[in-house]
This record gives structure tokens, sequence and C-alpha cells, in this order.
């Protein structure tokens, strides 16, 4: 069968004031700095470093140029804390690593920007299997490689900083509000790596008896394990003290 196609398009001889053609199939291409954001050099696997508070996760969750971003933390806590806080979409890592596909991927079709944290706890395999699942995904890890909490499954490699195409260390401290407190912990922060110059900053009391006569119920005593913990409660189960 033949059609007679009648012409769609008229002729519009007069000057044209409001627009123009364009060279492409897009126009208004932006080449200047918009005064709503600034400019961010797009890198597919990013590494986000430093000490917390120092905005390594708050610089990508508040970054309006990310879309269908997905915030996802080692823990549930922490993931719904994060999605009050920014209100973000959040998961937490099982998601992403399970054997599952048809969890996983659900989520890749879902999601452009994925947004993991805390990544000093994760293992180097779990960081491996993740570049090779989302091959398509902006993948943004955040953490303090080698000075948070390790990997909790005993003999797994930590997340290393190989196959990441751009690194970045965020070194000021935002959270600390207070002068004093700020230079303690920052000159704290530059010897990290120094244990006897940390050890000669801090300032410890030597003996229980002494430790005894100077605690306030309005101080905190911070401890390395469980068994410790039970040890000062016992020493000042006399003291009235309410546990939140």
């Amino acid at each position: 069968l033949s059609y007679d196609c009648l012409n769609i398009f008229r002729d519009k001889p007069e000057f044209m004031k409001f627009n123009i053609a364009g060279n492409c199939y897009i126009s208004i291409v932006t080449d200047k700095q918009h005064s709503s954001g600034s400019e961010r050099e797009h890198h597919m696997k990013e590494l986000h470093l430093g000490q917390g508070g120092g905005g390594k996760t708050h610089a990508q969750l508040v970054d309006k140029g990310l879309q269908k971003v997905c915030y996802i933390a080692p823990s549930w806590k922490l993931a719904r804390a994060k999605k009050e806080e920014y209100g973000c979409k959040s998961l937490v890592w099982e998601q992403f690593v399970t054997d599952d596909a048809s969890v996983w991927k659900k989520h890749y079709r879902k999601f452009n920007v994925l947004i993991f944290d805390e990544v000093s706890m994760m293992q180097e395999k779990k960081k491996k299997l993740i570049f090779e699942r989302f091959p398509l995904c902006k993948i943004i890890f955040c953490g303090d490689l080698g000075y948070q909490a390790p990997p909790w499954e005993e003999g797994d490699i930590e997340v290393s900083k190989e196959g990441f195409d751009y690194i970045e260390e965020h070194n000021v401290n935002y959270r600390v509000k207070d002068p004093k407190l700020l230079s303690f912990l920052t000159e704290m922060r530059e010897n990290i790596d120094n244990f006897f110059k940390v050890r000669q900053m801090l300032k410890t009391i030597e003996t229980e008896t002494e430790l005894e006569k100077k605690y306030d119920v309005r101080d905190f005593i911070l401890v390395r394990t469980n068994n410790q913990i039970q040890k000062y409660n016992n020493l000042f189960s006399n003291k009235q003290k309410y546990m939140c």
C-alpha cells in the first residue's frame, strides 16, 4: 500500500526574535559557574578519607549534582540515622554484597550513585566485589582507613586505596566547636602514628585510689574492653548515676 504524505512543515519567512538554531541537539550548554553550586570533577570510583567530623560523608549527601543517590552503612542503625538527618535513601552493605542476585540487581537498576560509609570496617574482597557488580554506578567510599574499627571478620584485609580513580583527604574538623579542644585534637591527629607523642599528650590518673578521689558522676571513663567496663562499674557502684 502507498499513501500520499502531506507536508507537515510550513514556511515562516518572518525574522525569529526569540530563539535560534543550535549546533547540537543540546543547546544552552553551561559555559560558566552556576551561583547555586560549585564544580566537581566526575570520577567513577572515589575514596574520601579523614577524621570523624571532617565532612567526608556530609559533602556527598548535600551535593545536589549527584542524582539517584543511596547511602550505604554497615548497620541499619547508622543507615536510619543518616536517612533522618539528610532525607536520603539508605541501605546496608549486605544488600549489595549478598549472593542473592534478586536483591543487589534491584538496587543496580534503581540507583546511580552508591555511597559506602565507614569503610575501614569493610574487607578488600567486598570492595572488589562491589566494583565488579556495579560498573555503571558512581561509587564513593568514605572512611578513616587505618585509624578506625577494622573488619570484624578475623583474617580479613581492610579496604586498600587501590582501584580508585580519585582520592581526597578531609583534614578540617567541623564537629568540634570548642577552640581549646579543637587545637588539642588537631595536634593529636597530626601525631596519630606517633604512639609515644599521643601518650604524652594524654593526662592519666595512675592509681585507682587517686581516681576514686577525683571521679565525678558527670565524668566519662573511656575503656577498651567490656571487662574494664565492669571493673569501673563495680568500683563506683556506690555512686548514683543514670544509664541511658
